[in-house]
């Protein structure tokens, strides 16, 4: 089923639907449905503007941010008086049989020559082969009690988009057991051995030398340096740089800094993060190049550079080869 979706001051259309007594939020329309063999298109929409009533002059007062908005003036345009501001969006699809040929008289957003009666529980616009559709419409606009900072509420509680946090804190909590009994494993093993051969003198020592078993066989394996250390650096840099912005950005959100009112806020946080955090990842990523090195410095400046420019590199690397497809 395709969806038509609407825009206004930011604010996407919603539809409210009624399904076992109950009021289901959807975001956009229908353009159809289909009635056994019968297809029916949409044809008439009913909007419904809210718009709340503000005192003040200051937009970004109201708002509470630096956001732009625009203000329904209830004066002459020009003047310094108050208005009202988009607080809600709500349309109605409807079809309608219209009278395509009488319409072609009248221009484009001429007012309908008669009252539109509908119904929303009936589809009465067929769709044939050949024949024209009529598309109207209809605006409404309600003065309401909700205020912009709240306007977004009604989305925010529709129901697809509910957390599971039961699913969540019982794959936490499955996760944390099954760790935890690995560990107690890991450390029960480990320390045994560890009393085992602390216990034995340097004869001992040396006639088990060829019976040693547990970890010890692999100690070798396991504290040595990887072939490509420099790559593992600037990954583990760049993944660290990568969860702090995830992290920061989700709680500068959570927090109402990023206001979702304001398009392309939260794509900027993110960005700005990212570049903040890339002191991080230099870090992370050279700090662990010690490590491995056993405290060598050499090469820490290209390791560096490395991590600053592996993750964008190859973004800009994919990104030019679509462009290139796109465009080609």
């Amino acid at each position: 089923m395709y969806q038509v979706n609407l825009i206004l001051d930011n604010l996407p259309a919603i539809r409210y639907t009624k399904k076992e007594g109950f009021f289901l939020r959807w975001t956009g329309y229908p353009i159809g449905i289909k009635v056994e063999k019968s297809y029916y298109v949409f044809n008439h929409l009913k909007f419904t503007v809210l718009v709340h009533k503000y005192e003040e002059t200051n937009v970004a007062g109201v708002m509470g941010t630096g956001d732009a908005a625009e203000v329904i003036p209830t004066g002459h345009p020009g003047l310094d008086v108050p208005g009202y501001m988009v607080v809600g969006f709500e349309v109605i699809p409807y079809s309608c049989q219209h009278n395509a040929e009488s319409l072609k008289k009248l221009n484009m957003y001429d007012k309908y020559p008669s009252a539109i009666k509908c119904d929303p529980g009936m589809v009465s616009m067929v769709i044939n082969e050949g024949e024209s559709i009529a598309f109207t419409y209809e605006v409404t606009f309600v003065e309401s009690d909700i205020k912009w900072p709240s306007r977004w509420d009604a989305y925010l509680k529709m129901e697809g988009a509910k957390v599971h946090w039961f699913s969540i804190l019982n794959s936490l909590m499955v996760i944390t057991f099954l760790a935890g009994i690995v560990l107690v494993i890991f450390l029960r093993t480990v320390r045994r051995d560890l009393t085992r051969y602390e216990e034995l003198d340097k004869e001992a020592q040396a006639q088990m030398n060829e019976e040693l078993s547990g970890w010890k066989l692999v100690v070798g394996d396991v504290f040595r340096a990887p072939t490509n250390s420099s790559l593992l650096c600037v990954m583990v840099g760049n993944g660290v740089q990568i969860l702090g912005m995830a992290v920061v950005t989700i709680l500068f959100a959570a927090l109402g800094f990023m206001s979702p009112a304001s398009r392309g806020t939260l794509l900027t946080g993110m960005l700005f993060f990212y570049l903040v955090l890339g002191i991080a990842a230099g870090y992370v990523a050279v700090r662990l190049w010690r490590t491995i090195g056993c405290g060598d410095k050499k090469g820490w400046v290209s390791v560096s550079w490395r991590a600053a420019c592996f993750f964008p590199g190859i973004a800009f690397f994919i990104l030019t080869v679509f462009e290139f497809l796109i465009v080609g």
